[in-house]
């Protein structure tokens, strides 16, 4: 592969951070105009035998000059199975997010949130990329199992041929084990202890430049996770892979359950929280009392030493003895101010990280509470709407039965003046049949009529009489009443 191959490469895989110099031209910082220091910058700085840029060691000072985040080709595979790109891995400073966000009117304390948060999502992409990382150099071993040569998952910097920082324990100047044992012989100039193998000496060798960053302790980290952990539960941040099903399942399970719950919750993290800080400072805080300790006895065996000690012998060797011993004295006086000053600071920032844990928590369960008077707001408003349906259903109900009463009421009304209409039409009908035959009958009486006095050739009057007569005739004889057909038969006779 060529050199403009690889830059190619590189520059499209998301290895290329902008925020590291891309060219030889040195960047001057406001720190290095103030001490007029400037470090040579390339892309191709030859760092320990050139060591590849992985996982393990990208955040080392001697790259934080190189061009391109990983150099390393099985972590570049890492990052690409998992779709995370290298620049991501990066940590970010707070100016850095509040350009992002891209306004300045942001506070401190958000930003320092928000960058607690990138923070926790940083660390676990980049665990992520390690075990992936591990995975397929377990992979490359298994397909080559012939092969005598052990790679090992660590980054090369870490081995045992790199500088290894100075722990704790080695770092610390232990006056058990130095002085008092020099005390015990006769004091000379060769054992004087020079300022390389003084506490001091030691305390600036911390900062070398070519020593090892340390790896982040957990336990450093775990109030400033706690507070993100307790913020997302209010903002709640979108995860970005599989990788937190589990967390999101138990959030929304956190967020269904009870306000008093998630109190008790906050409560006992707040109790764990407590007792784990108590545990990882209560470490450190023996050793710095035994350290203190220890420096107090070796001042006072020092002091008690100046004023036992025989001059008697030379004053020359008088003189120069109290002279080491006032240096030793001065030495140790300064050693004390130094270690006190440093109490002082971790007591100051314990305080400072406790009372804004406290806050946080204070927020928190402002919050909570907040969310449950919401919660029983929408809940009393939802059982009003529910008994105001259930109401109007009711009410609904009882109108259609109402209306349907009403409705079968005004159709059997309306059966009803049908019936009497049909029986009216068939009276009508029948009195119309009636009259009709009988006009008829009362034409044809009146028919004959006519055609019998034609034939007779008698006159009305003399009919009229005869009818008379006729009819004083019946009345006499009967009570019946008479009807037209007696009245026509009697026309007739």
């Amino acid at each position: 592969m060529s050199s403009s191959d690889a830059a190619r490469f590189f520059d499209t895989s998301g290895c290329l951070n902008l925020s590291r110099p891309t060219t030889g031209a040195p960047i001057f910082s406001s720190t290095n105009r103030r001490n007029e220091r400037t470090r040579p910058i390339s892309s191709s700085i030859p760092i320990r035998g050139q060591l590849k840029i992985d996982l393990y060691n990208f955040e080392h000072m001697d790259f934080i000059d190189s061009k391109y985040v990983l150099t390393s080709p099985r972590s570049l595979e890492a990052c690409a199975r998992l779709n995370i790109k290298p620049v991501i891995l990066l940590p970010k400073r707070l100016a850095d997010i509040q350009d992002d966000i891209g306004s300045e009117k942001v506070r401190l304390s958000t930003l320092a949130d928000v960058r607690d948060q990138m923070e926790v999502d940083r660390l676990a992409n980049l665990q992520r990329c390690r075990e992936e990382r591990e995975k397929i150099i377990r992979e490359e071993t298994l397909a080559n199992p012939s092969s005598t040569k052990m790679i090992d998952p660590q980054p090369s910097i870490v081995r045992s041929s790199s500088i290894p920082r100075r722990t704790y324990v080695e770092t610390k100047f232990n006056p058990s084990n130095s002085l008092l044992y020099g005390l015990d012989q006769p004091t000379t100039i060769n054992s004087i202890p020079t300022r390389s193998q003084s506490a001091t000496a030691v305390k600036f060798s911390e900062y070398d430049t070519y020593a090892r960053l340390p790896s982040r302790s957990t336990s450093a980290t775990r109030i400033p996770i706690a507070n993100s952990i307790l913020k997302s539960s209010i903002s709640q941040w979108p995860p970005t892979s599989s990788y937190y099903e589990a967390d999101n399942r138990d959030d929304q399970y956190e967020q269904r359950a009870s306000s008093a719950h998630v109190i008790d919750d906050a409560r006992r993290l707040n109790k764990n929280l407590q007792r784990m800080s108590i545990s990882d400072h209560g470490s450190k805080q023996n050793k710095n009392e035994r350290y203190v300790n220890g420096l107090e006895n070796v001042k006072q065996m020092i002091e008690r030493r100046v004023t036992h000690s025989t001059s008697g012998n030379d004053p020359d060797i008088a003189t120069f003895e109290k002279k080491q011993y006032e240096v030793l004295l001065g030495h140790y006086d300064h050693e004390l101010k130094i270690q006190k000053a440093r109490e002082n600071a971790l007591r100051t920032k314990k305080e400072k990280e406790i009372e804004r844990y406290e806050t946080l928590l204070h927020d928190f369960l402002d919050h909570s509470k907040a969310d449950e008077r919401r919660e029983n707001e929408i809940r009393r408003k939802i059982n009003k709407l529910h008994h105001t349906r259930q109401l109007y259903e009711t009410l609904q109900a009882k109108n259609y039965e109402m209306q349907l009463q009403d409705l079968q009421k005004h159709r059997a009304e309306l059966q009803y003046k049908i019936k009497n209409k049909d029986r009216r039409t068939k009276h009508f009908v029948k009195d119309k049949k009636e009259t009709t035959h009988l006009s008829r009958s009362l034409a044809k009486s009146s028919q004959d009529l006519r055609e019998y006095l034609r034939e007779t050739n008698e006159n009305f009057a003399e009919r009229a009489k005869k009818a008379e007569l006729t009819n004083s005739v019946l009345d006499k004889k009967s009570t019946m009443p008479l009807n037209r057909r007696h009245f026509q038969s009697s026309l007739r006779t």
